[in-house]
């Protein structure tokens, strides 16, 4: 059985300030004005992660898993469909009005099948952004390295303002005393942990 859900992508205030670069604003034919503009494409796994709430239940945020693949860029105002498997490790995909693939993936309960693949890294204490960050290249990528060990601090009010202003709604799950982190909000530091070791100008992937 597939499971069904739709939303409508949007700008973020901080898509705005970090993707109205001119490298990253599309132009076609059929579309020379406006541009079209870019959302960041975690914003568009964070808009299927109600859907997985919904078929695992909290448990999914507890001791769950994902494993995504970006296939094509999202636009503002985009018209998206979450089609998802409703079985443990399911299959995904977004598609967009055009029914091309944007994102697509697994998500299940429990341990990732994969997880033992993963080399866990040892923790150290967390070192102040270096003032002069080395220039990020193919050359320089820290491969089987580790990045600079980085800390990060987040208040129950800036979670919830972070969630309403990226998701557009805000679920009981992430409010009170004992709320969570939104998922999108943890894959969205592994960015900053790569910028806090290197420094590197704007970036598109598809």
């Amino acid at each position: 059985m597939t499971h069904h859900a739709s939303f409508t992508a949007f700008r973020t205030v901080a898509d705005k300030a970090r993707l109205d670069d001119p490298s990253l604003s599309i132009s076609t034919p059929k579309m020379p004005r406006p541009r079209k503009r870019l959302i960041n494409s975690l914003q568009v796994y964070g808009w299927t992660t109600d859907t997985f709430l919904a078929l695992f239940g909290i448990e999914w945020l507890d001791h769950g898993w994902v494993d995504l693949t970006f296939k094509k860029p999202t636009y503002n105002g985009n018209k998206m469909e979450l089609l998802i498997a409703k079985r443990q490790g399911g299959e995904f995909k977004v598609v967009n009005e055009d029914k091309d693939i944007c994102l697509k993936g697994n998500v299940g309960l429990g341990d990732a099948p994969w997880l033992t693949k993963i080399k866990q890294t040892r923790l150290t204490k967390s070192l102040p952004q270096a003032e002069a960050r080395a220039e990020l290249t193919l050359a320089s990528a820290p491969l089987r390295r580790s990045l600079t060990p980085m800390s990060v601090t987040l208040s129950r009010q800036d979670n919830e303002i972070y969630i309403a202003g990226t998701q557009g709604h805000l679920l009981p799950v992430y409010q009170g005393d004992q709320a969570r982190c939104h998922p999108i909000w943890l894959a969205s530091r592994l960015t900053e942990l790569l910028q806090h070791s290197y420094s590197y100008g704007p970036a598109i992937h598809t």
